[in-house]
């Protein structure tokens, strides 16, 4: 196994919160080479576990690179896939410390609000027509891993009974991709993996959000579909695309509602990782207890 070309490091998730901006950034690295696609999907797929190791390894390009990783934000999802995706799950992430070298792997898990990152993902699951525009959050909360992805300090415990906590870097997604703390971001992350601080990023302030969002949601079935296309939303005048009658509003009583739900999830990895997340709790109170609000510009810290 040590002749594959294997990754060294993992960005395990949290889907929704960043990933796809971390993969375009590190990308870049001359001493960083990423996965001939984004999510390899290796470890929570079982028809693509099955193609065995030696499969996986060929998806890393061969190089000088002395780092190689991919991003598949699904590696944090520690539980559910049976239940919610019903393909039969797979054991994570014990299928990876098995499959890795578990004591040099480097993580990096960005987390978001549970409670937008829960939007995010209804809206996401709505576009793919997996959910009807018709059909309230709160109804499909337990598929998909709408709202079971957001219970971070239960799939975070599971990590950290294989790897140690040095091995992980948590960042915040609220605070890690505002526009000014973005270099200092990718600067932790490399410190992170050992590599050499990079200066050149291309597109470091690029929107990673595609045009008309909710203009699309209300087109991913029937026989107009192609305007749930993003290429197709693009050429469509934007007063059309953005007009207020496209917004697929969640109500405030079901954003308290997930609130609540999360809160002891919070609080908890709140605790675990000796991190303040204030940033969470300001924007949904139910989420809340008073702690520190960071200073303009400074990261949480935690890794």
């Amino acid at each position: 196994m040590s002749d594959l070309n294997l990754p060294n490091f993992l960005v395990i998730g949290a889907q929704k919160a960043g990933t796809t901006w971390l993969s375009a950034m590190l990308s870049q690295h001359p001493d960083i080479g990423v996965a001939v696609s984004k999510e390899v999907h290796f470890f929570d797929h079982p028809d693509r576990f099955s193609r065995g190791i030696e499969w996986y390894a060929q998806q890393f390009p061969r190089g000088r690179q002395p780092l190689r990783g991919e991003f598949t934000p699904n590696y944090l999802w520690t539980f559910g896939c049976s239940r919610e995706v019903g393909h039969g799950g797979l054991p994570l992430p014990l299928n990876i410390v098995e499959s890795l070298d578990a004591s040099q792997l480097k993580l990096i898990c960005l987390l978001r609000n549970p409670v937008d990152r829960a939007v995010s993902a209804y809206y996401h699951h709505v576009r793919k027509g997996r959910v009807s525009v018709r059909t309230s959050i709160l109804d499909v909360a337990d598929q998909w891993g709408i709202e079971s992805m957001g219970r971070y300090d239960e799939h975070l415990e599971a990590w950290l009974c294989h790897v140690r906590r040095n091995q992980l870097l948590v960042l915040i997604y609220e605070q890690a991709l505002r526009d000014d703390c973005k270099r200092q971001t990718l600067e932790r992350v490399c410190d992170h993996l050992g590599a050499s601080r990079y200066a050149d990023w291309e597109g470091l302030h690029d929107q990673q959000n595609e045009a008309g969002s909710h203009f699309r949601l209300h087109f991913s079935k029937g026989p107009l579909k192609i305007l749930g296309r993003n290429r197709v939303a693009k050429r469509l005048p934007r007063r059309l695309t953005e007009h207020p009658r496209w917004r697929l509003e969640i109500s405030p009583a079901a954003r308290q509602e997930l609130a609540r739900r999360f809160q002891p999830h919070v609080e908890r990895l709140e605790t675990m990782l000796d991190m303040d997340l204030s940033i969470w709790k300001e924007a949904d109170g139910r989420l809340s207890s008073t702690t520190r609000k960071p200073a303009t510009g400074e990261l949480p810290q935690g890794d």
